[in-house]
Order: structure tokens, then sequence, then C-alpha cells
């Protein structure tokens, strides 16, 4: 079916556009660790530059002590931004945006690979989708799961008073395919 094929490339671009678009924008989309990465991002920058390989020990992270950072927070991310500004000349905070773009697109595109063996609807949901798989009922009423603002967890808006929240998780396989 060349339209469920057409619709599933779509809904990949058109998600692809919307999770870039905050990062097109001056200044960063706010969030719980963007103080930190933008941190440890110019503090793992200047291990490199000062010829600090692999990165382990930081200067100045707290307090004005130095510690020995990346042994053990993740610093695959900032090899790739160090790696982005150097192929290409961005600035530090313009790297690290391009870096998250890029990593996401390049999950996405490995999650659908992942998830086709369910079918193509199943693998684009779980492609462009942040929840594939969950549903939210609130009082007996389906109610739509979102992304929060400021961090990745799943949220349902619920009106003030007592109600009852079922959030149940269902397979991939028994969402339904055109396949």
């Amino acid at each position: 079916m060349k339209w469920a094929r057409a619709f599933a490339a779509a809904s990949i671009v058109v998600s692809i556009i919307s999770v870039a678009r905050p990062f097109t924008v001056p200044g960063f989309p706010a969030g719980h660790d963007t103080p930190a990465h933008l941190t440890y991002a110019h503090l793992f920058d200047r291990a490199i530059r000062q010829g600090q390989f692999p990165v382990r020990w930081t200067e100045w992270a707290r307090g004005g002590q130095g510690q020995p950072l990346f042994n053990f927070y993740q610093p695959g991310l900032y090899y790739i931004v160090t790696g982005v500004r150097a192929a290409t000349g961005l600035s530090l905070s313009r790297a690290l945006k391009l870096s998250v773009v890029l990593l996401w697109w390049i999950g996405g595109l490995l999650l659908f690979l992942l998830l086709s063996q369910f079918g193509r609807w199943p693998a684009a949901l779980g492609a462009v989708h942040p929840f594939p798989g969950w549903r939210a009922r609130l009082d007996g009423t389906d109610v739509a799961i979102v992304q929060s603002t400021d961090t990745d967890y799943m949220t349902v808006r619920i009106p003030p008073g007592r109600h009852r929240l079922e959030v149940k998780s269902r397979t991939l396989q028994s969402v339904p395919s055109p396949t």
C-alpha cells in the first residue's frame, strides 16, 4: 500500500521538523538539566582543547573544585558535541543543539527500523510518538498523554478534584497494521 508508506514517511518528516523547531530559535529550550548540559559541554570541550583524551577530569565543576565527572557521567554526548563543533565550526551551544537534533533523528530512524518487524504503522507510531503503546483514562474516559514541557515524562492533564486515573501499556503487537 503506497499510501501507507507515504503516510508513515510524512508522519516521520513532520515529527522531525516539530522536534527540531525549538532548536532553530535563539536560546535553549527550557529543561530540567539544560544548564548542566551547557556547563558540561563547555567543560568537556575545554578539556579536549587542553589535550586531555580521554576526558576524565574537569576543573571548576563544583564550587571551584575539580572532579572526575566524565568517569561517571555520560561522556558520549559531549564527544559528539565536540566533534560536531570541530567539523562545522559552530559555536558550542549551536553544536550542542545540532547534536541533540541529529541524535533524535538517528534514534527515530533506528526505532522505526527496529519496530518495522511489527508492520509500518507500529514502526511509524514508535518513531514519532513519544509514548507508544501507552493509554490513559481519566474517570473512564480516554485522555491524551503528552510530554511534559520541562521533562521527558508522560503527563496527563487532570482538573482539580478527585479523579481515577488509569495508565496502561499495551504491546506494539496489538496495534493494528494495514500491511
